[in-house]
C-alpha cells in the first residue's frame, strides 16, 4: 500500500521565514552571591535577637527613694515580673528576705530594678563624709522620733551655756579648738538617718542614740554638741 503525503504549499514570494531561538540560560553569580550574604545576615541578627531576648523573671523593683546608708525596708520594694535582658543584674523575688535590713550603698531610685551590689550589709561612707551618733534627749527629736533615710537638720540648742555659773562668760573655743555654734545655728543639713537606738525600758537615760551622715568637715561640731547635749534633730523635707 502506498502512502501519499499532502504536497506543502509554497511559499508566497515575499513572506519573511520565521526563525524562534532558543532562549539561553545566564547564570548570574553576582545575584546568587547577594542572595547568599543577605540570608547569612537574616541567620546572624535572628541569633543576636534572640541571645539579647533575656527572660521574664518576678524581681525586686524600688517603690520609694531610700538615702544611702539607710536601712532597706519591705515598703520601699515590691515585686515585680519584669522582662530581664540578657547580662542585666537583678535580685529575685525570692531573696527579698535577705535583702530587708540591709543598708543602701547608693541612692536608690523610685522604678528601678534591685541588684546585688545595691545593698551592704555595713555601710562606709564615702570620701568626704563621715557617720556621727546624735544623743538626742526628749524635746531634742519630734514627738514621733525619726527613721532611717529621713533627713534632718542637726541644730545647735546653747543648752549646756544656760548651766554656767553666773558672771561667768562663755569660753569662745573648746579644748580641741573648736569654735562653739551660736544657739540656733545649723552646723549640718540635710543630714541622712542611717540608724536609731531606742533605750531599753532598763536603761538609766531616755537619750536615742541617733546615727547620721553628715558632711566630714561638720562632723567635729556635730559630735562636741551631741557630747555636751546641745544637739537637736530638725526633720526637713526631702529635696
Amino acid at each position: 500500500m502506498t502512502s501519499v503525503s499532502a504536497p506543502r504549499a509554497p511559499a508566497s514570494p515575499g513572506s519573511p521565514t520565521v526563525r524562534l531561538r532558543p532562549v539561553a540560560t545566564r547564570r548570574r553569580p553576582l545575584l546568587a552571591l547577594v542572595s547568599a550574604v543577605v540570608v547569612v545576615a537574616c541567620t546572624a541578627v535572628v541569633a543576636v535577637a534572640f541571645q539579647h531576648a533575656g527572660r521574664t523573671e518576678a524581681v525586686l523593683v524600688v517603690t520609694r527613694p531610700v538615702a544611702p546608708g539607710a536601712s532597706v525596708a519591705g515598703a520601699d520594694l515590691r515585686v515585680a515580673d519584669v522582662h530581664v535582658p540578657r547580662g542585666v543584674s537583678v535580685v529575685p523575688a525570692s531573696a527579698e528576705p535577705g535583702v530587708l535590713g540591709r543598708q543602701a550603698a547608693t541612692a536608690l531610685v523610685p522604678g528601678s530594678l534591685l541588684n546585688a551590689g545595691d545593698t551592704v550589709a555595713v555601710y562606709a561612707p564615702a570620701t568626704g563624709s563621715a557617720v556621727v551618733g546624735v544623743a538626742a534627749a526628749p524635746g531634742q527629736l519630734p514627738a514621733g522620733g525619726v527613721t532611717a533615710g529621713e533627713l534632718v537638720d542637726v541644730v545647735a540648742t546653747g543648752a549646756s551655756q544656760s548651766s554656767q555659773p553666773s558672771g561667768s562668760a562663755p569660753s569662745d573655743t573648746t579644748a580641741g579648738g573648736l569654735v562653739p555654734p551660736a544657739p540656733g545655728a545649723v552646723v549640718a543639713a540635710d543630714a541622712t538617718v542611717l540608724a536609731v537606738s531606742v533605750p531599753s525600758s532598763s536603761s538609766s537615760t531616755a537619750d536615742e542614740v541617733v546615727s547620721v551622715l553628715v558632711a566630714r568637715s561638720t562632723a567635729p561640731v556635730v559630735a562636741m554638741l551631741s557630747a555636751a547635749g546641745e544637739a537637736a534633730l530638725v526633720v526637713v523635707a526631702s529635696s
